[in-house]
């Protein structure tokens, strides 16, 4: 849960921050969530009876189990890491600016970010920072849509990629082209797939009609899944996403360049 506060003014509240539920707890829950990262995500229900009495205890890292989740993200469905389906992106907010929003207790339904404290404040964002040049905010604003007249506005976030291990959409003015899921949260040591970003089944939405990805109209659209697919590698290639890697374990493990490598103190200062 994240909570922005200006001047006390403002708050914005979005549950779990940038994604959906996370299943990395698998079938079966866990009673530490680590165990997933070292392929035991399994654990059989004797081992877990152990831990009954000090689950949710500073003794354990639980994590319940993939089917509860999967109840909490109705009305859509996969989780966390499947970047193609709305419930593994898709967030409820809540934003509460007595001074600035008056049309209280509305519902708003376009397809947004998160407005910056920055644009709050009307400061703009700063092009260089210690004499290096800073990149763009992307995104759309949610903030328009805080005035009642602009309730049912269009959205004017016309495109958006998505892409996380190998599984990947393209959103563009209601359509959605998805990539069918090929790999459960908790299977962090299958195979990978060697080249996701065309051994996919694709998928195809109409979320003007359709928005919770229930009906696969791909078949009946070949041309629009083909326009969508160009318009990702464009948006892949703008933002860094290439060379797709479709492994889990191998990337979380793989070494990294590393700022405390050799290192033998560190100090930290107080306020």
């Amino acid at each position: 849960m994240r909570r922005v506060y200006i001047n006390g003014r403002i708050y914005i509240n979005g549950d779990n921050g940038d994604n959906g539920p996370s299943a990395e707890g698998g079938p079966l829950s866990t009673p530490n969530e680590v165990v997933f990262f070292n392929g035991l995500n399994q654990l059989p229900a004797e081992v877990q009876l152990k831990f009954c009495d000090v689950w949710s205890t500073e003794e354990t890292y639980n994590h319940m189990s993939a089917g509860w989740f999967w109840a909490f993200d109705t009305p859509f469905d996969w989780f966390k890491q499947n970047a193609s389906r709305l419930g593994g992106t898709n967030q409820n907010m809540v934003v509460a600016w007595p001074a600035r929003i008056k049309d209280k207790g509305a519902l708003r339904e376009q397809f947004v970010q998160v407005p910056t404290i920055l644009e709050a404040v009307g400061i703009a964002a700063s092009e260089v920072v210690d004499g290096i040049k800073q990149a763009p905010i992307e995104g759309t604003s949610c903030a328009y849509t805080f005035d009642a007249a602009n309730a049912k506005a269009p959205s004017s976030h016309h495109t958006q990629y998505f892409e996380m291990m190998g599984q990947w959409a393209l959103y563009h003015d209601g359509w959605l082209l998805s990539t069918k899921v090929n790999r459960a949260p908790w299977e962090a040591f299958c195979p990978a797939n060697p080249d996701p970003l065309n051994n996919q089944e694709f998928q195809l939405y109409d979320l003007s009609k359709d928005f919770t990805q229930a009906a696969d109209i791909a078949a009946k659209h070949s041309e629009k899944v083909k326009e969508l697919k160009e318009m990702f590698v464009a948006e892949a290639k703008k933002h860094q996403v290439f060379p797709l890697d479709a492994s889990v374990a191998a990337r979380i493990v793989a070494s990294r360049p590393n700022i405390t490598a050799s290192r033998t103190e560190f100090v930290y200062m107080g306020r």
